[in-house]
């Protein structure tokens, strides 16, 4: 019998639109819904049928998890306590937690790094990891990557962010008003007008926006070495929009560096998520837990501490989000021989 996968959180915005897009790619994985308000999570079990409720919070005494064997475990909501994540480790079973900015990490990664008999997935990536695992598809086959440029545009249209999402951002906001960059091989921490830049967007247009205070340049850097590495966030109405679409979410990607003889070459790629089609965060979330069941790729991963981008090899992610409805543009490559 397949132990269910539990959503802490499950019924929030982020969280009832990973459990639906869990239905759609798994019907027969059982899912178990877990928050503080048993009708809201009892109401979305009903509609997903297979699934069951529980009311349950992090920061009540006793177990930080329900009783029960479960599958994995997604943390859809900012545990300050990390009880979820002792608990899952104590117990062996997988986890994925989506919620800490880049100043906050640490305290993860060292609860994170006592699992040894199940995978803890840290995914506080921007969309939960989709950029930078589409950036380091974009980046296979370079002998060296010298810079990797990943603009984003967030685009809700009509929906308003879910609260978990708003108090997410309202945290970070008041904790920590510097972001991270990379910059000729040294990380900077950066705020006010030095935090301000832009990227190129698929048609052209420059999108203005500021520094991510996700862990993805941490992320890009460990991966590639790159010396150069931004991410850049811009809440700006989408392409997409634009032409009367639909809202949508925009990742470009830009990555430089050089062939082993020494060519210096650039690639560009772009991906498209309509909102109406696919939540990208809650597919790659969706992903990830398939990754840990074993229902995606070869083997679950090892037991251990894991950066969301290392459970994945890239292209298939990529070919995963494409399927699923994500528009993935052709690579653009330029060369030139002055690496």
């Amino acid at each position: 019998m397949t132990r269910p996968v539990l959503l802490m959180g499950g019924y929030g915005v982020l969280g009832a639109e990973l459990a639906r897009t869990l239905r759609r790619r798994q019907p027969d994985l059982p899912l178990a819904i877990a928050g503080r308000t048993i009708g809201r999570a009892e109401a979305l079990a009903v509609e997903l049928g297979n699934a069951t409720a529980h009311c349950f919070t992090y920061r009540q005494s006793g177990e930080a998890i329900p009783s029960g064997e479960f599958s994995a475990v997604a943390v859809l909501l900012k545990d300050n306590t990390l009880r979820l994540t002792d608990v899952a480790v104590r117990r062996g079973i997988p986890l994925i937690s989506v919620s800490s900015a880049a100043f906050e990490i640490g305290a993860d990664l060292f609860h994170g790094l006592r699992a040894r008999n199940a995978p803890v997935v840290m995914a506080s990536n921007w969309f939960a990891g989709a950029p930078a695992i589409a950036a380091l598809a974009l980046a296979q086959g370079l002998a060296r990557v010298d810079e990797i440029e990943v603009g984003l545009v967030i685009d809700r249209g009509e929906a308003p962010s879910g609260a978990a999402t708003i108090a997410d951002f309202e945290r970070i906001s008041l904790s920590c008003p510097s972001t991270l960059v990379r910059e000729a091989g040294c990380y900077r921490w950066v705020q006010g007008d030095a935090a301000s830049a832009h990227f190129e967007r698929e048609n052209g247009a420059i999108a203005e926006g500021k520094i991510a205070v996700s862990t993805d340049v941490m992320s890009l850097t460990a991966a590639t070495g790159a010396a150069t590495v931004r991410v850049i966030e811009a809440f700006t109405p989408s392409l997409s929009l634009l032409r009367g679409e639909g809202a949508a979410d925009e990742i470009s990607i830009r990555v430089v560096g050089a062939d082993a003889h020494g060519i210096r070459i650039e690639r560009r790629r772009f991906l498209t998520a309509r909102r109406d089609k696919v939540g990208l965060t809650a597919l790659t979330v969706a992903l990830a837990l398939e990754r840990l069941v074993g229902r995606f790729g070869e083997s679950a991963p090892a037991s251990g501490l894991h950066p969301v981008e290392a459970i994945f090899a890239p292209d298939a992610f990529v070919d995963a989000v494409r399927a699923a409805g994500v528009q993935v543009s052709a690579v653009i490559e330029r060369r030139s021989p002055d690496a």
